[in-house]
């Protein structure tokens, strides 16, 4: 859990973690702490899209969510291990 961030840009897409579109997730157990996550679907329906695909046999892949590690603040450039260890 972040007690503190670095500016209120990173703490709103925090906020919007598991929700459709951008945000920032954190992970303790990574090698890449935190990520941007693009998500098509919030990620608690994504079960129900994937079945509905599965089930109608579509022939494509469908991507419903990806990520991107970062190691800086995209909006006021803070090294993210400071965040990390709560050095903020």
């Amino acid at each position: 859990m972040i007690n503190k961030f670095c500016c209120r840009g990173f703490e709103s897409w925090h906020e919007k973690r598991g929700k459709k579109g951008f945000s920032i997730e954190s992970h303790n157990n990574s090698l890449a702490p935190f990520k941007i996550v693009g998500l098509a679907v919030d990620r608690e329906e994504q079960s129900g899209l994937l079945k509905s695909v599965v089930r109608n046999k579509v022939k494509y892949d469908i991507r419903v969510e990806m990520e991107a590690p970062i190691s800086y603040c995209p909006w006021c450039g803070t090294p993210l291990v400071e965040i990390e260890a709560n050095e903020l």
